[in-house]
């Protein structure tokens, strides 16, 4: 077996067998030499070592059999699919709007499609395909606002939405963990990801959010909500939303009709397809990310593009 490693800083594991090859690739030279050398002294002969940037690959060594990717992707680059052999698989921590999955894709037809899907984190890549995350800390509350994708927000107006008397709202349900609601918020506008432990908690009287690093949430220029939940039957937690600012009463009910509407879709798998963007929009997607090249499409389960035929499910 051929693999592709990008943007490593770890040596490679034992996936490729006595008789494969590994090329593993680094942006920055100076550890690129030292993955070089560290690599010869433990006797991975069949390794090597490319200081360069990873959104082209390594055309010389080219097509792989796996290409793994090891930072948070912002897209799929072309040299990703011209590099992959037939039948190969694609793993990359892949950026959708603030969420990252490592998703496995096979690549037919022009289209990336998804074989299964985790729950990860990685650092944002670095190189050409860099796009950063934004986080705007609110004052010194201890409270950040994180968007990415390029959306934009107001600090000031965000911070005064905090010092405002909040709202809240319940829905009735009860779950014993979120599962993939994210994606059902990020497909709104304004999705954002609200950071704040328990120091930024209680130092800024926020209404503590449904989890020890915060809550996905939703905000408008001048206001936001966000996930809350409080213990319901045993083992379970009821699903709410606070919110703050002027809209903060639109958000509320903006955030618990997708909850409700998460709750309705009984959570099935989802699947997740990169198209270019010469490509139609999806009817029915849960989600449609336009980045430079391609547009990120996120379907439930039992769905599939016409853009794709013969795609499977996860």
């Amino acid at each position: 077996m051929n693999g592709l490693l990008l943007r490593t800083r770890s040596g490679p594991s034992e996936f490729t067998g006595p008789a494969g090859q590994v090329t593993t690739v680094e942006l920055d030279p100076g550890i690129a030499a030292e993955a070089q050398q560290a690599l010869a002294t433990a006797g991975y002969g069949h390794v090597t070592v490319v200081a360069g940037d990873g959104e082209y690959g390594h055309p010389p060594n080219a097509p792989y059999d796996r290409i793994i990717v090891t930072a948070g992707a912002w897209e799929l680059p072309a040299a990703w699919a011209d590099q992959l052999a037939p039948g190969g698989l694609l793993v990359v921590p892949l950026r959708m709007r603030g969420l990252t999955r490592s998703v496995t894709f096979e690549h037919m037809a022009g289209t990336w499609r998804s074989r299964s899907m985790h729950e990860c984190g990685f650092m944002p890549i670095r190189g050409v395909g860099a796009v950063a995350e934004r986080n705007i800390p609110l004052a010194d509350t201890g409270v950040t606002i994180r968007i990415d994708d390029g959306h934009l927000a107001d600090a000031d107006a965000l911070q005064r939405a905090l010092s405002s008397s909040p709202a809240q709202s319940w829905t009735g349900i009860e779950v014993t963990v979120t599962g993939e609601l994210d994606f059902w918020l990020a497909g709104l506008d304004g999705f954002f990801r609200l950071l704040a432990g328990s120091g930024a908690v209680q130092g800024s009287g926020l209404v503590p959010p449904a989890f020890n690093w915060g809550a996905m949430g939703l905000l408008t220029s001048d206001s936001f909500a966000y996930l809350t939940r409080r213990p319901g039957r045993p083992g379970h937690s009821e699903l709410g939303a606070c919110g703050y600012g002027p809209e903060r009463e639109q958000l509320i009910s903006t955030y618990t009709d997708r909850i409700r509407a998460f709750n309705r879709s009984q959570e099935g798998k989802l699947q997740v397809e990169v198209h270019p963007l010469t490509y139609a929009p999806v009817p029915g997607a849960l989600m449609q990310i336009e980045k430079r090249n391609s547009r990120v499409i996120v379907l439930t389960e039992g769905k599939v593009s016409q853009e794709a035929p013969g795609a499977m499910s996860i």
